[in-house]
C-alpha cells in the first residue's frame, strides 16, 4: 500500500480550518491539525500537533519533504512557516484575502500583501488563494451579526445609497477551492481570488439576509459622517456587536472581483449568495 501524503492544516481549530480537515480524503492524505490547544482538534479526523506560529521553535521539525502545507491561521504567519518549511515539499497552500486589493490604508491588507511578497521570492511550490468575505460557518462574525442588527433596529443606514457592490463566498466554497488546488500544477505560483459567482449591492446584501434570516428591513441612505458616528456609538451599546470605522470607510468601496482565474484554474461553481444563506440559515435553527 503506497505511504499517504502528509497534509499539515495550521489553524485546523478554525472554522474554515475543521471543515477542510473534515472533508480530507483519509483514504489519501494523513492529516495532520495544528493548533495552539490540543483539545481544539481533538475531534477532528487525523492527529493534533500543538504549535504556537509565534515561536517557530515549536513547530521546527514538523514539516517534511513531499508535505502539502495549508496556512489557514492567517497570512501574517507565512513568514514563520516558510521559515520551517523546507522548498521540496509538494504544496504551501495559504488563505490570503481580497482585502489587499483595498485602496485604504489597512494593516490587514499590507499583511497579506507582505505574505504574498515572500512566497513569491521563495524557492518552493505555493499557490495563494484570496477570498472575498466569506461566509456560512457557525459562528462566522459577519452575515449573523448583520442579521442581529437588523432583527433589533428594522433600519439600516448605509453610505452611497447602499450602491457599493459586494460579492461573498460560502465557506464550503473556500474549503472546496483548496481542494481543487491541492497537487494541481496549474495552480503552482498562482495568486488566485475566489468569490461567490456574482456581485450583488449592499442594499441587496442586507435585504436578502433580511429575507433568509425570516426579518424585513429598510435601509436609509445616510452621509458617511453620520454612519461613522453610529457606528462610534455601537461601541457603548453592549447588546451589540461594535462596528469600526474602517468597515464603515470600506463600505463605500466596491468589492466585486473577476473570477475568470478562479474558473480557468480551480474549475470551481460556487453557490449563489441566496442558496448559501439559505443553507446557513438552516443550520442556525
Amino acid at each position: 500500500m503506497p505511504e499517504k501524503t502528509r497534509c499539515i492544516i495550521f489553524g485546523a481549530s478554525g472554522k474554515t480550518g475543521q471543515i477542510l480537515s473534515t472533508r480530507l480524503s483519509r483514504n489519501t492524505y494523513e492529516i495532520i491539525n495544528v493548533s495552539r490547544n490540543a483539545t481544539a482538534t481533538s475531534h477532528l479526523p487525523g492527529r493534533g500537533y500543538v504549535a504556537d506560529l509565534n515561536n517557530t521553535d515549536s513547530f521546527k521539525d514538523l514539516i517534511r519533504p513531499n508535505d502539502i502545507v495549508i496556512n489557514l491561521a492567517h497570512a501574517r504567519f507565512t513568514s514563520a512557516i516558510l521559515e520551517c518549511c523546507p522548498s521540496s515539499i509538494r504544496q504551501l497552500i495559504v488563505i490570503g484575502s481580497t482585502r489587499h486589493l483595498t485602496s485604504f490604508p489597512d494593516s490587514a491588507a499590507k499583511e497579506v500583501n507582505h505574505a504574498q511578497q515572500q512566497l513569491e521570492a521563495w524557492e518552493g511550490p505555493w499557490t495563494i488563494l484570496h477570498p472575498t468575505m466569506i461566509y456560512g460557518a457557525l459562528g462566522e462574525n459577519n452575515i449573523q451579526r448583520m442579521a442581529l442588527f437588523i432583527k433589533k433596529f428594522k433600519l439600516i443606514p448605509l453610505p452611497n445609497k447602499g450602491r457599493s457592490l459586494i460579492q461573498p463566498i460560502h465557506v464550503e466554497d473556500v474549503v472546496t477551492a483548496i481542494l481543487l488546488a491541492m497537487d494541481k500544477q496549474q495552480c503552482i505560483h498562482q495568486s488566485i481570488l475566489i468569490a461567490g459567482p456574482e456581485a450583488v449591492t449592499y442594499k441587496n446584501f442586507i435585504k436578502k439576509i433580511a429575507a433568509a434570516s425570516g426579518s424585513n428591513c429598510a435601509v436609509i441612505p445616510m452621509n458617511q459622517t453620520l454612519v461613522q458616528i453610529l457606528a462610534l456609538l455601537t461601541r457603548w451599546v453592549p447588546f451589540l456587536p461594535s462596528i469600526t470605522s474602517q468597515e464603515v470607510q470600506r463600505l463605500m468601496e466596491d468589492k466585486n472581483i473577476d473570477t475568470s482565474q478562479m474558473t480557468q484554474l480551480l474549475g470551481l461553481t460556487p453557490r449563489n449568495f441566496e442558496e448559501g444563506l439559505t443553507d446557513l440559515f438552516a443550520s442556525n435553527k
